[in-house]
């Protein structure tokens, strides 16, 4: 009987299958293959390039792509996890090669989908070569000699410290092949402003300036004049200043002891700025006072010095590419300038860092410049997309300014040929905004941001008003203005002030590779070479390009508060018989977008990884 029971279990089972058969119903399918994700992302460290041997801090940088879509990118060093997941892209993290000892060390990133593929990249080996510990020169003297012959001592990767003091430099210094850092004993920073109408002169004055300032009584500051008087437009006036001890600060006023004062009269316009450890004067005849060029292995980094002008007629620094070279890093400086210096900081690379310095115009600027961003070596630039925002998958596609200030330049910076420049997080205090065109320049700027800043005009109608005659004058190239306060008033010494004045300036002038464009020839060409609106330049490279049109980008502006107006102008000129205007080529919707955040922008990360 026993030896029945697997028969019966069995027809049992047969009975059930057919009767689910007729019963008409379907079996549950199998899973299908198409709806599981098996492919697995891809991934390649693309900075730093493999075998490369560097100090200090450096952006790691991934690409990974999927066909889905990655949700993280984690780095790995010597095959453990280094920093967190980055699950945006561009994906990236600092590394500070200071913590580890010296030699190779092996970088992979590893990517992974929601499907839980994942990928892992080829390994990059970079060389750290961090100097010893004990590696500071101090300079015997703060002079340019001094200091020349301390640089010229220093290897890779040292600081050579200038002791506090007050220099006149008669010849320039210059760091050429090698990452050293130039630290000074303090630079001193501007800290307020202040509007009141107050005498120069010693004894007990009176400031109303800005509330929670880092002032403290005891402490010694110096209120210095900006601004000139004005006559039509062209402003008057020499430098005034006082310097004393804080009585008290309490909310927004502000009373000093004055101990000694140069200059005379009432002035509405100071700033207040605090006192200077290493003060260095510029009387290097036509010499550049400070020269800097980009090291391949390790970053020139100046701070902490205060450069005044003397009789010296060139710039403070220059910062100069080199091929495979790391960015530049100025931060912690003061540059004090009038009108015999040139320019405070002119930049010829298309990368470096500038933080935390001030940039004073004593008392206003017509022509000098705070930052001159030109770099004519950088001919493919208009070639190559875009790398505003995080584009700039490296942070070093661009140059960076940040936590700066600038007081009373007619235009604080130029932004020229070839320039890729990002302002942001700064205070423009009556100091305008400048960029060039494919006018006078040879190639114009190829796209500027500015963001998250204050840009202040004073606005008086007293014959003290500075000579800004817009906040932003605009000459060509493209970009984004975004998330700024900004107030340009108008008063009677320049009445319908324009915050953003848009202009092609070579309809009406005869410079540059484009002179008097559209001139004797019937109706608009539209276009103008590289005029506001215009992007990149495909299919065409190298110098030539500067006489093609280019591809549509315009200019983004949104989000602003404040006090302005949007428009354009054109250049006062006749050298060119030319009926054509700027409001025909620069067109609201289409050239500039207002309004609107530019598509797919997102800021670089905040601040700069470098610093």
């Amino acid at each position: 009987m026993h030896s029945l029971m697997p028969l019966v279990i069995l027809a049992l089972l047969i009975s059930g299958l057919l009767s689910c058969a007729d019963s008409g119903s379907s079996p549950a399918p199998w899973p299908s293959s198409a709806s599981v994700d098996t492919t697995a992302p891809t991934v390649a460290v693309i900075a730093p390039a493999n075998g490369t041997s560097m100090s200090g801090t450096v952006i790691l940088t991934a690409t990974a792509s999927d066909n889905v879509g990655v949700v993280g990118v984690q780095f790995k060093r010597n095959g453990n996890n280094y920093g967190t997941e980055d699950i945006s892209s561009p994906y990236s993290v600092a590394w500070d090669s200071t913590t580890v000892a010296n030699g190779a060390h092996m970088f992979t990133a590893v990517a992974r989908d929601a499907a839980g593929n994942s990928t892992t990249s080829s390994v990059v080996s970079i060389t750290v070569n961090n100097p010893s510990a004990g590696t500071t020169i101090t300079a015997a003297s703060c002079s340019s000699a001094d200091l020349q012959d301390a640089v010229n001592q220093a290897q890779d990767g040292y600081t050579v410290m200038i002791p506090a003091g007050s220099c006149v430099w008669t010849s320039g210094v210059s760091i050429n092949g090698k990452g050293v850092h130039l630290q000074g004993g303090g630079s001193g920073r501007v800290i307020g402003r202040s509007l009141s109408s107050v005498a120069i002169g010693t004894g007990a004055k009176t400031f109303t300036t800005q509330n929670g300032l880092a002032i403290s009584a005891g402490q010694t500051l110096h209120i210095e004049r900006t601004g000139g008087i004005v006559s039509g437009a062209t402003p008057t006036g020499g430098r005034g200043y006082m310097i004393g001890t804080v009585t008290s600060y309490s909310g927004t006023t502000l009373i000093m002891d004055i101990t000694s004062a140069s200059g005379s009269g009432s002035h509405p316009l100071w700033i207040i700025s605090t006192s200077a450890a290493t003060t260095i004067t510029h009387s290097a005849g036509g010499a550049v006072l400070l020269s800097l060029a980009e090291d391949s292995s390790h970053n020139v980094e100046v701070s902490g010095m205060r450069f005044v002008n003397g009789t010296g007629t060139n710039d403070f620094v220059n910062m100069n590419r080199t091929a495979n070279g790391t960015p530049i890093l100025i931060h912690d400086m003061y540059f004090e300038t009038s009108h015999g210096t040139q320019d405070a900081i002119q930049s010829d690379t298309n990368q470096g860092v500038i933080w935390n310095c001030s940039f004073v115009a004593l008392p206003y600027s017509r022509s000098q410049l705070a930052i001159h961003h030109v770099v004519l070596g950088d001919t493919d630039s208009w070639t190559r997309p875009s790398t505003m925002g995080n584009a700039d998958s490296t942070g070093t596609s661009n140059l960076y300014i940040e936590d700066s200030d600038f007081h009373g330049w007619l235009n604080a910076t130029d932004f020229d040929s070839n320039a890729r420049s990002t302002i942001r997080h700064s205070l423009f205090n009556n100091a305008g905004f400048g960029t060039h065109g494919a006018d006078t320049s040879s190639y114009g700027q190829r796209h500027f941001e500015f963001y998250d800043n204050e840009l202040f005009f004073d606005g008086f109608s007293n014959g003290q008003t500075l000579p800004v005659a817009r906040g932003f004058y605009l000459r060509g190239g493209t970009g984004v203005i975004a998330d700024n306060v900004i107030n340009m008033p108008g008063g009677s010494d320049y009445p319908n002030k324009l915050g953003v004045d848009m202009t092609v300036m070579n309809l009406q002038r005869n410079g540059g590779p484009n002179p008097c464009w559209g001139a004797n020839v019937a109706g608009i060409q539209y276009p103008a070479p590289r005029q506001i609106g215009m992007g990149r330049v495909t299919g065409v490279a190298g110098n030539d390009s500067v006489t093609y049109t280019g591809d549509s980008e315009p200019l983004y502006i949104w989000n602003n508060s404040g006090n302005f107006t949007i428009g354009t102008s054109d250049f006062v000129g006749s050298a060119c018989t030319n009926p054509d205007s700027t409001p025909s080529y620069v067109v609201a919707g289409r050239d500039y977008i207002e309004n609107t955040p530019k598509p797919g922008y997102v800021k670089y990360p905040y601040p700069h990884p470098l610093r």
